[in-house]
């Protein structure tokens, strides 16, 4: 599964500054331009894994609040992270000529395969219905 960009407006965490809001994205390697309410000219950068411009040694940038005693630090690779329970659609990159797609509810994630209720593993998850099929979808819409 592809790293998925957050959103503008997503409410983020910096032990620093407290809670701050994605206000822009830009390309990298600092995408994220973050204002926290500290000030009127909190802006910081960011890079994918929330690294700060100014300190690169480890992830500042959480999607939890967080502590040094109690921990609590969620990366931003979790952001909107499949998991147990949630349903979408699930499909095999290798089905060439009849690729399917079903929709289900993940029961278990094991080395990075999404096994459905049905106990199918496949190789990918989607919460939202797939670029590719929506393209298959409007080309047979159009032949009509």
């Amino acid at each position: 599964m592809k790293e998925q960009l957050l959103p503008i407006g997503t409410k983020v965490f910096d032990i620093r500054f407290g809670w701050g809001e994605i206000i822009n994205i830009n390309s990298e390697p600092y995408i994220y331009k973050v204002n926290f309410k500290i000030h009127s000219t909190s802006i910081f950068y960011y890079d994918i894994n929330g690294k700060s411009i100014n300190f690169q040694i480890n992830p500042t940038l959480s999607l939890t609040e967080y502590d040094l005693y109690n921990g609590g630090f969620t990366p931003l690779s979790d952001y909107n992270k499949p998991k147990v329970g949630d349903f979408g659609y699930f499909w095999d990159d290798d089905m060439e000529s009849k690729k399917r797609l079903v929709f289900s509810v993940i029961d278990k994630i094991i080395d990075g395969c999404y096994y459905d209720s049905n106990v199918t593993n496949w190789e990918n998850f989607s919460k939202e219905i797939p670029e590719w099929f929506k393209k298959i979808m409007n080309e047979k819409n159009s032949n009509k």
